[in-house]
């Protein structure tokens, strides 16, 4: 017997054997607006929806394209049926089939939004380095890096520095209706952006 979970818009989902209709930006976008980044323990709710909102702004901010940026928006999209893991047990071989349920989920999402299955590499570049942005504020100065990675970027020169944000990012408390609005808008208008007819066939 599989085990299903029901989701906002009341799909029942088996997270290690999904189905195509079961992907929904309304889902997304609401799930990631309650996911907490750095597994719930900043100092204040950071959630994943607005990290992916910021993640897919500066992508754009530094030359990314449009699909670029649709990419960033949902670079996390897996996290809405997955839940969040902390990257240092994710990353451990016993996790493997996590792994692989997240890379089954992934493609789904892929093909759902008309995305390349590569995840581009701004996107990876733009995501390793927003956690160095991300950790002082939201440790409120208690930030230690996770990994010696995360720890060079931060050495070489952050590249995210908050004067430098395009207007609207957020590292911040915000109200869940207000990331859920924020993740939407800024997924129609992407959306849009590369084809017009995409909006009125979702």
């Amino acid at each position: 017997m599989n085990y299903c979970f029901q989701t906002f818009t009341g799909r029942l989902v088996d997270p290690l054997y999904p189905k195509p209709e079961d992907i929904a930006i309304e889902d997304i976008a609401h799930a990631l607006g309650h996911v907490c980044r750095f597994g719930g323990h900043c100092t204040f709710h950071y959630p994943v929806g607005l990290h992916s909102l910021n993640v897919s702004l500066m992508v754009e901010k530094l030359g990314g394209t449009i699909m670029e940026s649709l990419w960033g928006l949902l670079h996390d999209g897996t996290e809405a049926y997955l839940g969040d893991m902390v990257r240092p047990l994710k990353h451990q071989p016993e996790m493997a089939p996590f792994r692989e349920a997240e890379a089954k989920l992934q493609l789904l999402i892929c093909n759902h939004f008309d995305l390349p299955h590569q995840e581009p590499a701004i996107v990876r570049e733009v995501d390793r380095r927003m956690c160095v942005t991300e950790g002082p504020i939201v440790f409120e100065g208690n930030w230690k890096p996770m990994t010696a990675g995360l720890a060079r970027g931060k050495e070489e020169g952050n590249a995210f520095e908050r004067e430098s944000w395009p207007p609207g990012m957020r590292i911040e408390l915000v109200e869940h209706a207000t990331v859920v609005r924020w993740f939407l808008e800024r997924f129609h208008q992407l959306d849009y952006r590369i084809d017009p007819a995409r909006r009125s066939a979702r």
